[in-house]
């Protein structure tokens, strides 16, 4: 899969930057997710891929992407044999 192409923009909502259950590297990390997030409304960027863009591990993506999502900041869905996909902000949609 190649490169997902960002927005130029990056959008964290105010509720999760003043999050202090949420480390600031997966706010950072939530900003770069929304703005991979685009027409088709989720983000699919692998861990290597979101671990390449500030040199973390992927380990460390996959740590930060879980606090993401047990606060409910974001949702994940794994579609097998395909894709992960990631949602967030007005794409999050219901539970």
């Amino acid at each position: 899969m190649s490169d997902p192409r960002p927005a130029y923009w990056a959008v964290i909502p105010a509720e999760l930057r003043r999050d202090d259950a949420i480390p600031a590297n997966a706010k950072l990390l939530y900003g770069d997710i929304s703005a991979l997030t685009g027409e088709r409304g989720y983000c699919f960027a692998g861990n290597e891929y979101l671990a390449r863009l500030y040199g973390w591990t992927e380990r460390s993506v996959q740590r930060l992407i879980a606090a993401l999502a047990d606060r409910g900041y974001i949702r994940v869905d794994m579609i097998p044999g395909k894709e992960r996909r990631i949602y967030a902000g007005a794409f999050l949609g219901p539970p």
